[in-house]
């Protein structure tokens, strides 16, 4: 009894994977993906009110929260790689250990292939990525779960692309075949914060029941792997489909709250900085301040200190101009009476070609030109 339970699991693998991917009996064209449900019988295709895939992931319209995801993958050598005309496709054996675990999936699904789009099949607010990959898990009842992983150009390569690219030229064709080694490691990178939601297979029969994990944070490729692998296999995204009343739950990963929370402080650090540059500028400003303020009240003090030389230097001039006067007054009497009125004496001399004045009293003199001067 069980040897039959395996025998028909293992026939229902074999027919879950022959619906998968490129894999449907009947050829279908990405130029008319209306015609899906006509041309390969596959009524599911058509609707439009069904669990369809591909959608269009809006984060604001996340109405809940995923929970942990768990990718157990590693490096394996000897896989076959095969060009399926729509896609490129790597094949585990049933004996592989990479799985996915999550409380959300129950069961354990152990990853069975993966295949690539150009561009990307899901989009994010209205964008595709250049390229997406899709990693298709199934558990002992052959439920699927399929990770969503994007790429975006960079100058960076991918190593695990190039496992891929570096067979190009033996999958130039459809039904051409190879054997690589992949890294799935790498998944690792674009972090585990990701969207969900009960989606389909995206291409004929568009069976539904499909648990979809759609990961938030691009891998990084080259635009020389990109190409390449778009020159294989041509346009191949089926267009989103309405999200028809589901909800798209979202997951957060501890790693990418931890980095949020890191900017947020290398902020506020930053912000810190600033206020401690300006605090620095602010008291820099100051001490410039205060060394003008010195300057200015030395030179005040300065000036004042002249100006009270000049002062009293003028002080007593005009004594001693008031004194001559006073003396000079009974002569310029004397000679007014026998010739009239003369030039009352001002102490200054009598020569035009100099601005010098003399201290009548004291012999002092002093620059007329120096006085405008201070």
């Amino acid at each position: 009894m069980k040897q039959m339970m395996k025998t028909f699991a293992a026939l229902g693998m074999l027919l879950l994977l022959a619906g998968m991917g490129s894999a449907a009996s009947c050829e279908y064209s990405y130029d008319a993906p209306e015609e899906w449900g006509t041309v390969c019988n596959a009524p599911l295709c058509n609707q439009t009110m069904g669990a369809q895939s591909p959608i269009d992931l809006m984060p604001t319209a996340t109405v809940a929260t995923a929970a942990a995801i768990h990718p157990i993958y590693g490096s394996a050598s000897g896989l076959e790689v095969e060009n399926k005309g729509h896609t490129i496709q790597v094949s585990y054996n049933a004996s592989t250990m990479f799985r996915i675990e999550s409380t959300a999936l129950g069961a354990t699904r152990k990853v069975l292939q993966l295949h690539f789009h150009t561009p990307s099949e899901h989009t994010v607010n209205g964008m595709h990525y250049p390229l997406e990959m899709h990693v298709v898990h199934a558990d002992a009842s052959n439920n699927l779960a399929v990770l969503g992983i994007f790429f975006e150009t960079s100058s960076m390569t991918s190593p695990l692309l190039q496992s891929v690219v570096a067979n190009a030229d033996d999958l130039a064709a459809k039904g051409d075949k190879a054997m690589a080694s992949l890294d799935l490691t790498e998944v690792s990178k674009a972090g585990l914060s990701y969207w969900s939601y009960p989606g389909s297979l995206t291409t004929p029969p568009c069976s539904e029941g499909v648990s979809w994990m759609v990961l938030q944070s691009p891998l990084k490729a080259s635009q020389a792997q990109i190409d390449a692998i778009e020159a294989i296999i041509g346009k191949s995204n089926r267009p989103t489909q309405p999200l028809a009343g589901r909800s798209v739950s979202s997951y957060r990963a501890p790693a990418a709250a931890a980095m949020s929370s890191n900017s947020m402080a290398a902020a506020m650090a930053a912000d810190s900085d600033d206020d401690d540059s300006s605090a620095t500028a602010g008291a820099a400003l100051s001490g410039v301040n205060l060394a003008l303020l010195v300057i200015m009240m030395t030179g005040l003090t300065v000036a004042v200190v002249v100006f009270g030389i000049r002062l009293q230097y003028i002080t007593r001039l005009l004594l001693s101009l008031g004194a001559e006067v006073e003396t000079a007054k009974p002569a310029a009497a004397k000679k007014s009476k026998g010739k009239g009125k003369k030039k009352g004496t001002l102490f200054w001399s009598d020569s035009t070609d100099t601005d010098e004045a003399t201290d009548a009293r004291t012999g002092l003199s002093y620059d007329e030109s120096d006085e405008e001067s201070s």
